[in-house]
């Protein structure tokens, strides 16, 4: 046996063959037949492991990654391997990194060298990843959600920094209900008279709308009173204000006192001065 740059050369002799079989059409015989077994034993040493990336392009995957990271990775590996013919155990290794705007995959591949990286990143992109994407679209979003700021200033907030105060909704939003703030996604948000209404939709949540608008309504929404220039938020600001009535007649005389007794310290201090 002699191997050089074409590859393995063997020379043999056969023993005994049929007479009515010729040396050339014994030659043609051994021409036309695969070798499986010897085959196999190259296909042994001649496996590699390569990476690839794929690229989920859609928003809003963060849900998955978390959640339901196991499945979705064998629907890309399942895809894969479809796509690839190769067996199902060839992907050996899968990275996800999650990014505002796509899912970015980095598979591990093992398979044989006959199969070329630019023919697995061709056959990756022509790849129609059905299973994958079946798991994505069964991510729905909820009904629309509404939460309500009061405050005479939002216009001006709406106009000169929407980005910043979409960010920071979604920031609190994503607190409120201990998810990811990739999975809020805000409708709009508009000023009307001294109230801004932000409507939104949320993905990835367990619960029912009328759980998550509840917790909204009692999150306090720091990050986004902090644009406002409130911190961590006014109670004065978030609802109406409330009235208790307290019955009798002296209540003017005791008005007085109270306001006499705040202002006395007030005039010592300027004495002090």
């Amino acid at each position: 046996m002699v191997t050089d740059d074409e590859g393995l050369h063997v020379e043999y002799t056969v023993a005994e063959h049929p007479d009515d079989v010729s040396d050339a059409a014994l030659e043609e015989r051994v021409s036309a037949y695969e070798y499986p077994s010897v085959w196999s034993l190259y296909n042994e040493t001649g496996v590699v492991r390569t990476n690839h990336q794929i690229e989920f392009e859609a928003e809003h995957w963060e849900f998955l990654v978390r959640r339901r990271r196991w499945e979705l990775s064998c629907a890309i590996a399942d895809d894969s391997v479809e796509a690839l013919g190769i067996s199902s155990d060839a992907v050996v290794n899968m990275q996800m990194e999650v990014k505002p705007d796509r899912l970015t995959v980095v598979e591990k591949l093992h398979h044989l060298r006959t199969l070329t990286i630019p023919e697995i990143d061709e056959k990756l992109h022509d790849c129609p990843f059905e299973r994958t994407w079946a798991i994505y679209e069964s991510l729905t979003p909820s009904e629309g959600l509404v939460k309500l700021f009061n405050g005479e200033n939002w216009n001006k907030i709406v106009e000169g920094h929407a980005s910043a105060l979409e960010s920071a909704f979604a920031s609190d939003t994503g607190k409120s209900l201990n998810l990811s703030r990739l999975e809020v996604e805000v409708c709009s948000a508009e000023v009307a008279g001294d109230v801004l209404k932000v409507v939104f939709v949320v993905r990835g949540s367990n619960l029912t709308n009328e759980e998550m608008q509840d917790r909204v309504n009692n999150y306090p929404y720091p990050e986004t009173w902090a644009l406002y220039g409130v911190p961590g938020g006014v109670t004065q600001f978030q609802g109406p204000h409330s009235q208790r009535i307290f019955d009798g007649k002296s209540w003017a005389r005791s008005s007085r006192a109270s306001a006499m007794r705040w202002r006395r310290p007030l005039r010592r201090t300027l004495l002090l001065r």
